[in-house]
This record gives C-alpha cells, sequence and structure tokens, in this order.
C-alpha cells in the first residue's frame, strides 16, 4: 500500500475518532505533508524488528528534528502493572542522564506525565512560571513549555510522547494538531512492537522450557539405564539357576555354558546385530536390551555358505529386545514376591515381638529373628549408650 493511502487510511482516521477541542484547527497541507515524512520514518522502522528502546530512540530524534518546536521530547512506556510511565527514549544530553538514571514516574503522580497516563487526555503547559503545581525535572529547569499525549490503543494507555520547548507558548494550534497525528502513528508501531516482543519473549521462554524438558528427560532415561543395570546386576548375583545356556538343536541338549564368545562382547559393546564368518560357520549375536540398556546376549551358529534372508536381521533384533521385555516382567515378578515375603516376614516378627513380655524376652526374640533372617552364628545387643554404660560402671 502507498505510504499516502496508508496515512489516510489509518492515521486520519483514527485521529478523526479522538475528541478535539472544537477550536482545534485541521492540519494544514504543509503539516499534513510534513506527517507524512515522518508517517514513513516510523513505518519503515518499524519492520526493521529493532527492539523497542531503539525504536523509541530513533523516532523521538527524528521527530525533534521535523518540528523545530520540539527542543527535548521524551517517550514513556507504562509498565506491565500499569503503575509507573517508564521513559524508554529522549533526546539531548538531558535524556541521556534520565535514561541512564532508568527515570520513571508514578501513574496518577504529580507530574504531567503521570497525569496524562492517568487522566487519558492530553495536557498543555503553555508556561511553567504560571504553573503552581506542575513543575520540570531539576534537569528541565529552563524549559518553559510542556506538551503531553497519551499513547492508546483501544482506550488504554500504552504510554506518553511529551514534549519540551524553551520558549512560553512555543506549541502553536498546528504543532499540537500535528503531534497529536504523530501519536497515533508512534501509538500504532508501539502496539505493534510491543506485541511482536511478546511473542519472541514467550517463544524464547517456551523454547528455554522445551531444552529443560528434553534435559529431564534425558536425564531421567539416564538414571532409568543406570536403575535397570543395577537391578539386572543384583537379580542376576540373586539367582541360583544358572543365567547362560547353549542349546544344540541338532541333539535338542541344552547345558549350561557361562563363557562369552568374542562375537556375544562385541554384540552387547555396540548393542547390535554382529555377523561374522569364523571356523566354516556364520555366527549371528544381537544383544537382549531393557529399555535401551543391555541385560545379555545370545548367538546363533549357521552354516557359512547360507543365505540370510531379507529382513531377518531386524527380525533378530526385535526378538531380542522381546525377550529382554519378557525377561524383565519376569524380574519385576520375582521383586515383587520378594517384597510380599519380606513384609510377611516384618509382620510376623512385629506380631511376636509385641506379644512378648518383659524386655529380655523382647530382646532375645529379635535376636533369634534377626540371626535366622542374616543366617548369623551370634547376635549382639545393647540398650542406651556407652557413655550410659561407662556411667553405671562408675
Amino acid at each position: 500500500m502507498p505510504m499516502d493511502s496508508w496515512f489516510r487510511s489509518n492515521v486520519l482516521s483514527r485521529l478523526a475518532g479522538r475528541k478535539q477541542p472544537p477550536e482545534q484547527p485541521a492540519a494544514s497541507t504543509a503539516d499534513t505533508n510534513e506527517l507524512i515524512r515522518i508517517g514513513q520514518e516510523i513505518y519503515s522502522s518499524q519492520f526493521e524488528r529493532l527492539d523497542l528502546e531503539t525504536f523509541a530512540q530513533r523516532i523521538a530524534e527524528s521527530l525533534q528534528r521535523h518540528l523545530p518546536a520540539i527542543e527535548h521530547l521524551q517517550i514513556y512506556i507504562i509498565s506491565g502493572d500499569g503503575q509507573r510511565a517508564v521513559l524508554r527514549a529522549a533526546t539531548g544530553a538531558v535524556g541521556q542522564k534520565l535514561l541512564e538514571r532508568e527515570y520513571q514516574v508514578d501513574v496518577g503522580g504529580l507530574s504531567v506525565v503521570g497525569r496524562v497516563a492517568l487522566n487519558r487526555h492530553d495536557l498543555l503547559l503553555p508556561d511553567f512560571a504560571q504553573e503552581q503545581i506542575h513543575k520540570p525535572h531539576a534537569l528541565l529547569a529552563d524549559m518553559r513549555t510542556e506538551f503531553a499525549i497519551p499513547l492508546m490503543v483501544n482506550d488504554r494507555v500504552i504510554g506518553v510522547l511529551d514534549t519540551y520547548s524553551t520558549r512560553p507558548g512555543a506549541f502553536s494550534a498546528g504543532d499540537i494538531t500535528l503531534l497529536r497525528a504523530v501519536a497515533v502513528q508512534l501509538t500504532m508501531a508501539l502496539d505493534s512492537l510491543q506485541l511482536y516482543d511478546e511473542a519472541q519473549r514467550s517463544l524464547r521462554e517456551n523454547q528455554a522450557l522445551f531444552q529443560q524438558t528434553q534435559s529431564n528427560l534425558r536425564e531421567i532415561e539416564r538414571l532409568n539405564y543406570q536403575l535397570t543395570g543395577r537391578a539386572w546386576s543384583e537379580y542376576l548375583r540373586l539367582q541360583s539357576d544358572s543365567t547362560a545356556m547353549m542349546l544344540d538343536l541338532d541333539s535338542g541338549q541344552i547345558t549350561p555354558d557361562a563363557e562369552w564368545t568374542p562375537t556375544l562382547h562385541e554384540a552387547a559393546a555396540h548393542r547390535q546385530v554382529i555377523t561374522i564368518i569364523q571356523d566354516g560357520e556364520r555366527r549371528v549375536a544381537l544383544p537382549i536390551t531393557v529399555r535401551n540398556e543391555v541385560i545379555g546376549a545370545m548367538e546363533f551358529e549357521l552354516d557359512a555358505d547360507s543365505t540370510l534372508p531379507e529382513g531377518v536381521l531386524e527380525l533378530c533384533e526385535a526378538v531380542g529386545q522381546r525377550l529382554g521385555l519378557a525377561m524383565e516382567t519376569r524380574r519385576l515378578f520375582d521383586e515383587t514376591q520378594r517384597a510380599v515375603q519380606r513384609e510377611g516376614l516384618i509382620n510376623d516378627i512385629n506380631s511376636d515381638l509385641q506379644a512378648a513380655t518383659g524386655v529380655d524376652v523382647i530382646l532375645q526374640r529379635a535376636a533369634q529373628h534377626l540371626s535366622d533372617a542374616l543366617n548369623a552364628r551370634q547376635v549382639s545387643i545393647r540398650l542406651g549408650t556407652p557413655a550410659d554404660n561407662a556411667q553405671r560402671k562408675a
């Protein structure tokens, strides 16, 4: 859309919708052309995706260059809680000092900006010398005129455009009309930038949350692997039956064999199917896994000249995973059974101790139960502390 068409359809229409004093004259052709030039800079700067402070500072300096009546200009943005107007852009050396101090005023306070932000109406002070309430900041003591305009979106104040001059009555009716129109353009641009900044901030927060979630999931996965490995090491240690075997399919004979061949070692170490030809035989080994944790391996011996059908290695991997799940199910069942047995034993011991009369009987029964559970030859129990025992001896 051409700039002048955009200006007339967006800016002038919104300006017409604002309540203007009856005596306010319409902008002259020269003022309209000046406003279009300012609008072009606001419009183009908006799409450079500058951060809000950089954009506001650029526009503040541009406005002061284009409008000779302005000798100092400030742009305030209302804080998220709506309680403060925070200075985000200001011209000149004084403006830089105020920005460095992170200057802000209370909405509804005694300052001109605070009053405009609360009342949502323009405020013109033609001469500070005649003012009893409002006075400029100490760094702006040489200013005589102030004109502040609220920057509003749907009856909501998002900021304030604040202008100064060292001359009393410096702002003419045409200047005021022009500044109001500029405020409309500036409001639309700032609102767009704020929405963009909020979207970017939300995106960064979501990305950070996603990365944290991914990190947590990886840590949980790592702990699961670790716990699975430890659980299987303990489970195999407690097994009385052999956990290794060799099956001769020709004779049907099953013999215990705990030796790990090099092929089995490689399959477990690399977590993948291994196939080699050795001593005139083809050996195929694959890991047995549970939640990506290797708990064992198995190996097949084939004729060296045999051809493996297509997809058989993928089938072997699937079988290894299913075998791992079946073994894990059995391990969990055995652990549950042991837990039930331990709980039953604890309940029996508790009942027996509760039924005992006298400290000696309780100690004797406790010692006996502990001896049975631990297969201990001797149990010693002491009540009190070493210090108590020393005092009794003394």
